[in-house]
């Protein structure tokens, strides 16, 4: 009898201890996977939430005009815009395509304020933004004007109606434009 059990086990054969054990370890992996198993069935035939992918998207966004905003300052050089630094301009978009400023901490707004009303137009998601230049002082000065060689601009972006004179941008971006 023992020489048929031996026999069956060799040919393939399983006992019930063997079989009961195997249910066991799968029952335990099953349980321990559940997680796993049940996000993956979730996924199946869904899409991903936006809002998992909202903040880098934003972050693109806010990033991309204001590099914008920094070379259309080292471009224009914004010399004129501010004679006397440190100024302040605020700009916003109302309607898509249009840029409105304001020089005067958000009092008055204006679509014709050259050169800031003809910079990069805001992004959709940050319809508000601010430029504040200010020169730095150890750098050389013209003899005639003393006025400095070296504008330091700081560029603001915001997601919502900042309070004018106490902001808190999204994002902040610096250069430096000297003055030709």
């Amino acid at each position: 009898m023992r020489r048929d059990r031996a026999r069956e086990r060799t040919q393939g054969g399983f006992s019930m201890i063997e079989v009961q054990v195997a249910i066991l370890i799968l029952t335990v992996i099953s349980l321990a996977s559940w997680g796993t198993i049940t996000s993956t069935l979730a996924l199946m035939g869904s899409k991903p939430q936006w809002s998992s992918q909202k903040t880098a998207r934003l972050w693109t966004i806010a990033s991309s005009w204001t590099q914008s905003e920094l070379e259309y300052a080292k471009q224009l050089g914004f010399g004129v815009a501010c004679a006397s630094p440190p100024c302040t301009a605020w700009v916003r978009t109302p309607t898509p395509g249009t840029v409105e400023v304001s020089t005067d901490n958000c009092a008055t707004w204006s679509s014709s304020n050259p050169p800031f009303s003809e910079g990069p137009v805001l992004p959709g998601d940050f319809p508000w933004g601010r430029i504040v230049i200010t020169t730095d002082p150890n750098t050389p000065t013209d003899s005639y004007t003393g006025a400095s060689y070296l504008q330091v601009i700081e560029i603001d972006i915001f997601q919502a109606q900042p309070a004018c004179d106490s902001p808190t941008p999204y994002l902040t971006a610096y250069t430096s434009v000297g003055i030709r």
